[in-house]
């Protein structure tokens, strides 16, 4: 599976924290790889499909080995949470 980020995607995430590119970097590749559950269905208003060709979208969820502070630095995982993204 090829993953791509759109500049858009990743501009918004540095504007909210280095931690946020981080996890761009090395959170997602590592949850697509070795995902605990995935979903289908999970979505926020501004992901709905345009078009009835787009549904279908997964939710991949893991731990991450690590978790990232706002300015980027390295810190353990954060206790109760896990990381998710949505696939088209």
């Amino acid at each position: 599976m090829e993953v791509k980020f759109s500049p858009e995607k990743l501009r918004a995430c540095a504007e909210r924290s280095q931690g946020q590119i981080q996890e761009a970097a090395y959170s997602v590749p590592m949850i697509l790889q070795h995902p605990k559950a995935v979903f289908r269905g999970l979505k926020r208003d501004a992901d709905e499909p345009k078009k009835p060709a787009e549904e279908g979208w997964l939710c991949y969820s893991g731990i991450p080995d690590l978790a990232y502070n706002e300015d980027g630095t390295k810190r353990p995982v954060w206790s109760d949470e896990v990381f998710g993204m949505v696939q088209p």
